[in-house]
């Protein structure tokens, strides 16, 4: 992940990425495909997304990541959170600010050591790492969840030929092969309408949703018995 191109794209205002309503995959899925309020969940690069606030107010405690400072004084502005003392966590600092059960941190999701969460609702992070970087930043969000926790994630799939990302096309097979160790579910499939795929010079766009669930952890054997 290039921090200075996404910089750059929110100071020149090329955020064409951020919505302007709460995600229709989110109000429709995650209640169904993760564990109830008041569970937690972590929002990687969530930049200054109105989901953050549909979360919250329905009981969840959310925690917010985004590594760009104009993408959070925007959301903090709009949203009135509170500034809280920096934080570190792993190598990197992050500033914060909260209100009521949502914290919002600017710093590098890869800094980021919090783990024990309950969800992660991921609608444009890893759609937005080049190929290089996925494996990476997918075995960082399940170190992230408790065994049994869900991670809720929307990708995108297109001819690759058509545009270099991002948004970048991940299909199901590689979803597969970069989170070992869950079960994975289909939850929908829905090819785009032709005036959004155009918006990203495209001829066709599919998006899926798939509910990630990390496998609990074995449990030791018990006392006075041997494994065979």
């Amino acid at each position: 992940m290039d921090p200075d191109y996404w910089r750059s794209r929110w100071r020149e205002g090329r955020i064409g990425f951020h919505q302007e309503a709460v995600d229709s995959q989110l109000a429709r899925f995650f209640p169904q495909a993760t564990a109830p309020p008041p569970a937690s969940v972590l929002v990687p690069l969530c930049g200054k997304s109105l989901d953050l606030i549909w979360l919250r107010d329905r009981g969840y405690s959310v925690t917010g990541v985004e590594i760009v400072p104009e993408a959070c004084h925007a959301f903090v502005e709009t949203q009135g959170l509170d500034p809280g003392d920096p934080i570190s966590a792993g190598s990197g600092a992050f500033a914060r600010w909260s209100s009521g059960g949502l914290t919002l941190l600017q710093g590098d999701i890869f800094d980021f050591t919090g783990s024990d969460f309950d969800s992660v609702w991921d609608r444009a992070a890893l759609i937005a790492l080049p190929p290089e970087t996925r494996p990476r930043y997918a075995a960082h969000m399940l170190e992230r969840l408790r065994p049994g926790g869900t991670i809720l994630l929307v990708t995108a799939e297109y001819d690759p030929s058509e545009r270099a990302g991002p948004p970048f096309t991940v299909h199901s097979d590689e979803v597969r092969d970069i989170y070992p160790g869950t079960t994975i579910e289909p939850l929908h499939r829905s090819e785009r309408g032709e005036d959004e795929a155009a918006r990203l010079g495209l001829s066709k766009l599919i998006l899926q949703v798939q509910a990630i669930r990390k496998l609990e952890e074995p449990r030791p054997p018990s006392p006075g018995t041997s494994a065979r």
